[in-house]
């Protein structure tokens, strides 16, 4: 499962982007941004149980490898591109029920070199969980209490007072 909330620090400003996460031979895309001002864009992305699921040829998930986050432009010439990435262990997501946001933070893809600046690479915001069936048997996304929870359209509202003098 992976759900995808935001993203930050991007490339070019007032440009929607996409966000591909990879593991192992799935790749699910969120499609474009659904709000995006500045350098921020707010996805809103969840996949569902039936969109998530992959069956293949592994023992387990050290047999993986890694988790591969993308940004993906479109370009009016070629489509859309991967131009900054992020990699990760399959190990570090195991986690069935994680409770707050894991910040990923980007690389320019240098074979594309449509960013120039590593700061401006992009941070993401996501959660992904991968579950070894074989090894810890099936689960129940709807049941569990991150998953199984409806996903809020935009992050609630803070207030906050500042006393400057």
């Amino acid at each position: 499962m992976c759900q995808v909330n935001s993203a930050i620090a991007l490339p070019k400003d007032d440009t929607k982007y996409e966000i591909a996460i990879r593991v192992a031979d799935k790749e699910i895309t969120t499609g474009e941004a659904v709000f995006n001002k500045g350098s921020y864009n707010r996805f809103n992305f969840r996949t569902t149980v039936d969109a998530a699921e992959f069956h293949g040829p592994y023992l387990n998930v050290e047999d993986i490898g890694g988790v591969f986050v993308y940004l993906k432009k479109k370009f009016k010439l070629g489509g859309v591109k991967n131009i900054c990435y992020y990699r990760g262990r399959a190990a570090d997501f195991l986690n069935s029920t994680p409770e707050d946001l894991t910040w990923v933070q980007l690389n320019p893809d240098k074979a594309i070199n449509e960013v120039k600046e590593p700061h401006r690479a992009g941070l993401v915001g996501l959660k992904i969980s991968i579950h070894d069936v074989t090894k810890n048997g099936t689960i129940d996304w709807d049941a569990n209490k991150v998953w199984g929870k409806r996903m809020a359209r935009r992050p609630g509202n803070k207030k906050v007072r500042a006393y400057i003098f």
